[in-house]
């Protein structure tokens, strides 16, 4: 096998992400990753990648020591920061401005916007 055909594709992805119903979040944590972007993408679908899609991706190592994606360990964080509702426009914004100055690469994000409930962390939200 070469490498392009194990590589996953936009239009692959965003077929299958296509079939599923109501508010999705596709992180893409991977080197020239902004190609994801560059792209038809579904309704209702938030994109969010590493990096441009001539640009690499920044590791980064979570509290146990483990290797991630420094965007992944960012989600994750930030998810975690803001349980509950929040729109999603604010995770752009915030991620935008971090990694442009920290990690010296320019995530890109498609231009849906929506609110999402996170139940990300120790305690749910009452009633579930």
């Amino acid at each position: 096998d070469t490498v392009a055909e194990e590589c996953i594709t936009p239009q692959w992805l965003y077929d299958r992400v296509s079939q599923i119903r109501g508010k999705k979040l596709v992180v893409i944590d991977s080197c020239h990753s902004g190609a994801f972007v560059d792209c038809e993408i579904p309704q209702q679908t938030l994109v969010i990648t590493a990096a441009r899609k001539d640009q690499h991706a920044h590791m980064a190592y979570d509290s146990e020591g483990n290797k991630m994606g420094a965007l992944s360990r960012r989600v994750v964080a930030y998810l975690q920061e803001h349980s509950g509702r929040f729109n999603m426009k604010d995770i752009t914004v915030a991620f935008d401005r971090e990694f442009r100055i920290k990690h010296r690469q320019d995530p890109q994000f498609n231009d849906q916007t929506f609110t999402l409930q996170s139940y990300i962390g120790p305690d749910k939200p009452n009633g579930s």
